[in-house]
């Protein structure tokens, strides 16, 4: 079975290109079973050991949210906990997978957000886009809403 793209409808299709893309067949390799899981699985890996190393130590997670000035800091952690691994679970059980990406994709931008503004007066470019900026973090949540869009296309649930 080869992977192809199909735009929303040939007439929106410049002229120049056919209606159908098929990708070449060196792509198929990597359509192999349980591949897909893996790499949803690596794109979740941090937010599921930060969540049970959260979970695990509430108390800590209670003291970062109080020093990015958010308050009740623990009733947050523990939101923030319980919101992260439902996520996961949906994400990489399948279960309205898209509403998981989403909600990490979300999530993501919020905390790299708070961070940023807690963290530092300086903004520069490298400040906002490089190591240890929001770059790193939009480029995951991006990676979040593509796999949203991938799964809503697919049909959602697995």
């Amino acid at each position: 079975m080869g992977l192809s793209f199909s735009p929303m409808s040939a007439a929106t299709t410049p002229a120049h290109l056919p209606a159908t893309l098929v990708l070449p067949e060196w792509v198929n390799r990597f359509a192999v079973p349980g591949l897909r899981g893996a790499l949803v699985l690596g794109l979740a890996a941090l937010y599921l050991l930060g969540g049970f190393a959260r979970m695990l130590d509430i108390g800590f997670a209670g003291g970062a949210a109080r020093h990015v000035g958010l308050a009740p800091a623990v009733l947050l952690s523990v939101a923030e906990v319980v919101l992260e691994l439902a996520a996961l679970a949906m994400l990489l059980l399948g279960i309205r997978r898209w509403l998981g990406a989403l909600l990490l994709a979300t999530f993501t931008l919020v905390a790299a957000y708070t961070a940023h503004r807690v963290a530092g007066s300086v903004v520069l470019p490298t400040r906002i886009l490089g190591n240890g900026g929001l770059g790193p973090q939009i480029a995951l949540a991006l990676g979040f809403v593509l796999l949203a869009l991938e799964d809503l296309r697919s049909g959602g649930d697995d």
